[in-house]
Formats: C-alpha cells, structure tokens, sequence
C-alpha cells in the first residue's frame, strides 16, 4: 500500500525521480530538451523552479508550490499555447468564448477546472513534466512503455532559515561531486549555471532561494563554505568531496563597487564584482574555501 505525499500549502520541495533501472539515457541533447520542457511546465502549472539539476540517471529539481491562484480566461489561454500545439489551443479558446458569450458562466468555471486543477499542484507538476519528457523521449527512439522508475520522491524543506540555501546548494553541486565539472557554473543543466547564462527564470529562482534569508538591503553577500577533496590515508586515492552546505548570516551590503574585496575573514580575500541587475559570482573551484554569491533582490 503506498503511503499517502506529505503536502503542505506554499511549502517547498526537493523532488528526486531516476531512470527506470537508473540507466545512463540522459545525454546533452536530453538534458536540454527536459530544460526547456522543465521551464514550461513551470510556466503552465506556476509551481516556482527555484532550482535544478540534470544528472545522466537522474533528476533533482527544488521548489516552491504557492497557494492556488485564480486564473482569468486570458490567462489560461497563455497557458495552454505552453504545452499544446496552436490549433488545441484555438479550439478550446473558441469553446469558452462560446460559453462565455451565452452567459453560461457556470459551464464556463467548468470548463476551466479540467485544465486548471493540474496548477500549482506538486503531483501534476511531476506528472505532467514526466509524461511530455517520456512521450519525446520514445518518439525519438522508437521505444514504448515507462522513463521512470516508480514513484518520484518529495520531501518538504523546513527548519532553520538557511535549509532552503543548504538544499539548493547541494542540487548545484551535483555534477561537482558527480565529477562531470570542477565548477558548477560550467554545468548548463542544474540552476546555478542556467542562472549565470543570464536564464531570467533560473536568476528568479536563485533570488527566492537567497531571500528566504530573510536579511534586507538590494545587495547581499552570502558564503557558502564546503570542505575541498581529501585524499584517502589507506588508499591514497580521492574521496568524494565533503560539500558542507552552510550558509552564515547574510553581510548586509547596500552597494558593492566594482572590484571591492570582501573581508570575511583575516585570511581571506576574494573579490566581488557588481554588475546592475546581474547575478554576480566569484569563481568556483575545489580548491576554495568559500564561495560568494552577490546578486540584486529585484527580480524581474
């Protein structure tokens, strides 16, 4: 017997599914087409992507499920162009005008509910985004029958104000671990590189992920500490990367001028450089003790 999702209204999620048999499948041109498939899905459903990552068997995404919200007719329409080819689209805009012309508000609000029940809903998100992947998937390889392996996962983020940086931080930092890049924003498919790409959807993510810091001020520096590869005493050999995930209290910092070096401590001196209305972010590698992440609260 499954056991019943936990859910709560405006939570957050980390939500893991895997390939079916955790096969290798997912190659580059994979990987891109479930972003744009991801940032659609996103779009239509209004779950917010705070952030994701994009492994060969596997898939994390992080995010924030709002309240539900009510939908105008112009607005569902919006919608519906994401996922469904122009012609669908046209026939369902055509019927509800229809229904809307005769007064019959009441079918109408109907009508509405057999698209609108899959938004802001953590279940159709995972369902919808999965069921569109599969299709294009076994289109392209002339192959039928599940992607997946069994149910995905979920589990709610709460607790102290920094488990929200703590869990994006260790999504963006799995291809790191996984060995693929030495710095996570030399990986196009998780969050943190979509965001330094200049993705305005990935950068709104990311700034929702740094404001539940709940600090003020524009601008914030926020060090992110993890422990470098260690070499192994009875091996000699690497062992994985010991990521830390902690984030300190934000330094409040109305302005940061170009160039300026952040004093974090005595011994460190890394520099930030500010950029209006840009993600801003020192250089990320193995072999520092810290990374800092600089970036404006306005959003859009």
């Amino acid at each position: 017997m499954r056991s019943a999702r936990i859910k709560e209204e405006g939570a957050c999620y980390h939500i893991i599914f895997r390939i079916i048999d955790r096969r290798m499948l997912l190659d580059d041109v994979q990987k891109e087409y479930f972003r744009r498939n991801m940032r659609a899905v996103e779009d239509f459903s209004g779950v917010e992507i705070l952030t994701w990552a994009a492994l060969d068997n596997h898939i994390h995404i992080l995010v924030h499920v709002p309240p539900p919200q009510p939908v105008s007719d112009e607005e569902l329409i919006r919608r519906l162009h994401l996922l469904y080819e122009k012609p669908v689209v046209q026939s369902l805009e055509n019927h509800l005008r229809e229904l809307r012309a005769e007064k019959q508000d009441t079918a109408a609000e109907e009508f509405k509910k057999r698209h609108t029940y899959r938004m802001y809903e953590l279940s159709e998100f995972v369902k919808t985004l999965k069921q569109r992947f599969t299709q294009n998937y076994n289109a392209a390889h002339k192959r039928r029958g599940t992607l997946w392996e069994g149910r995905f996962k979920s589990i709610v983020v709460q607790g102290s104000e920094y488990a929200l940086s703590a869990v994006a931080a260790y999504i963006d930092l799995n291809a790191v671990r996984a060995g693929l890049v030495d710095d996570p924003k030399d990986y196009r498919f998780c969050g943190y590189g979509e965001a330094v790409a200049g993705c305005r959807q990935a950068r709104r993510g990311i700034s929702a992920v740094m404001l539940s810091l709940e600090h003020g001020g524009r601008w914030a520096v926020c060090p992110i500490f993890f422990l470098p590869c260690r070499k192994s005493s009875s091996t000699g050999g690497d062992l994985s990367p010991n990521l830390c995930l902690v984030c300190p209290p934000v330094a409040k910092q109305p302005e940061i001028p170009s160039g300026r070096i952040i004093r974090l401590n005595p011994r460190l001196r890394l520099p930030v450089h500010r950029q209006e209305g840009s993600l801003i972010v020192c250089p990320l590698s193995l072999s520092h003790r810290v990374v800092i992440l600089s970036m404006p609260f306005d959003s859009h």
